[in-house]
């Protein structure tokens, strides 16, 4: 068995025979015909071919009185295909850790999962906490040997920023106040609590949210 890209030699053994040829070998893929690929007594296996069964033989031809032609036995071999995976990017907030994971959709199992900077040996890998977007790589190993790599990212996301203006104080009991936060950008969520005595006492969204304190036992 041979991954793609990866070679084997043969070698034919011969003896006998009056006014021979050169060994000459025959390839073929399947259940196609065979076709002649290289002379000599060795036999180097191409690094390009595809994914596939093959099956190659010898044959030694003689030309002297009572000579014939000789076929070797014929020999199997497979080259199978590199492991297909992939890792989704995950996203978090600054500050996190994140957590990627490898799929595999070609390839003989069981496989092996190597990550970069120390993530282990596991399908997932948790990295962190983070404070920049950063991108990791897996190498993957199947049941023969071949191996491929995948990579992955931890987008980090900056955090919000909640800025409040402070109220002016000493302000007379029943004061309306207006708060609008600052715009964090598209898809950020606003959850108010405006503490003791205000009426509302929370809200949702940027604002403006007008709000009116009571003190307790105010008279």
């Amino acid at each position: 068995v041979l991954c793609l890209g990866e070679s084997a030699t043969f070698t034919a053994t011969v003896s006998g025979g009056l006014d021979c040829e050169n060994v000459t070998w025959h390839l073929r893929s399947g259940a196609q015909a065979y076709q002649q690929v290289a002379i000599g007594n060795t036999y180097a296996i191409p690094t390009n071919l595809a994914a596939g069964t093959y099956t190659v033989r010898a044959e030694y031809a003689c030309g002297g009185e009572g000579c014939d032609n000789d076929t070797s036995n014929e020999v199997s071999f497979t080259v199978k295909p590199d492991p297909v995976a992939n890792v989704d990017d995950v996203t978090i907030c600054d500050g996190e850790s994140g957590t990627l994971t490898v799929t595999t959709s070609v390839g003989d199992a069981p496989f092996t999962y190597i990550w970069s900077n120390g993530g282990g040996t596991n399908t997932s890998a948790t990295y962190g906490p983070l404070s920049a977007t950063t991108s990791y790589t897996v190498t993957v190993t199947d049941a023969n040997g071949c191996v491929t790599e995948a990579t992955g990212t931890i987008n980090v996301t900056p955090l919000p920023v909640a800025e409040i203006a402070p109220l002016p104080g000493n302000e007379c009991d029943g004061t309306e106040y207006d708060f609008v936060a600052t715009d964090a950008g598209a898809g950020a969520v606003y959850t108010w609590n405006f503490g003791t005595g205000a009426s509302p006492a929370t809200a949702t969204g940027i604002g403006p949210h007008t709000v009116v304190y009571t003190t307790p036992n105010a008279s």
